[in-house]
C-alpha cells in the first residue's frame, strides 16, 4: 500500500478515516432511520460536524507542511483545488439535503409525498457522495506525503 503511513501521519489519517466512516454510514442509517424525527435530527447534526471536523483538519494538514510554511500556497491550491472544490460542494449539498429533509419532516408532509426537486436533489447529493469519500481519502493520503514537511534541497 502506501509505505509513508508511518510514525506521525497515522493518528491523523486513522482520524480522518474515521469522520469519513462516521459519515457514510449516516448516509446509511438515515435512510433506515427516517421514521424517527429526533434521531435524524441529531444524525443530521452529527454529519455536518464530521464534514467540518474533516475539512479543518486537511487544512491543518495543509498549515502544518514545509511548502506552506515556505510560503508556496500556490504549489499546494494547485495540487488540491479540486478537493477542496468537492468537500465544500458536498458540505453544501449535505446541509442543503438535511435541512430541506428536517424541514419536510417537521411540516408533516413527509409522509412518503416527496416533491420531485427533493428526489432529484436527494439521488444527486446520493451519487455525488462517492465522488467526495474518493477526493477525500485521496487528498489526505497525499498529504500525509512525508515529501511535503521536509525540505528538498
Amino acid at each position: 500500500m502506501v509505505d509513508y503511513l508511518t510514525g506521525r501521519y497515522v493518528p491523523i489519517v486513522a482520524f480522518q478515516l474515521i469522520l469519513l466512516i462516521s459519515d457514510l454510514l449516516i448516509n446509511i442509517v438515515s435512510i433506515i432511520l427516517r421514521s424517527y424525527n429526533a434521531l435524524i435530527l441529531v444524525f443530521s447534526v452529527i454529519q455536518i460536524l464530521c464534514i467540518i471536523l474533516a475539512f479543518s483538519t486537511i487544512f491543518i494538514q495543509f498549515f502544518s507542511t514545509y511548502v506552506y510554511q515556505v510560503g508556496l500556497i500556490e504549489l499546494l491550491h494547485e495540487r488540491f483545488r479540486h478537493t477542496i472544490i468537492i468537500c465544500l460542494i458536498y458540505f453544501i449539498a449535505t446541509l442543503g439535503i438535511n435541512v430541506w429533509s428536517l424541514l419536510l419532516r417537521y411540516n408533516e408532509t413527509y409522509k412518503g409525498n416527496w416533491p420531485i426537486e427533493f428526489i432529484v436533489f436527494y439521488i444527486v447529493h446520493r451519487l455525488f457522495a462517492p465522488v467526495y469519500y474518493y477526493e477525500f481519502k485521496r487528498c489526505f493520503l497525499r498529504i500525509s506525503d512525508p515529501r511535503f514537511y521536509e525540505d528538498s534541497r
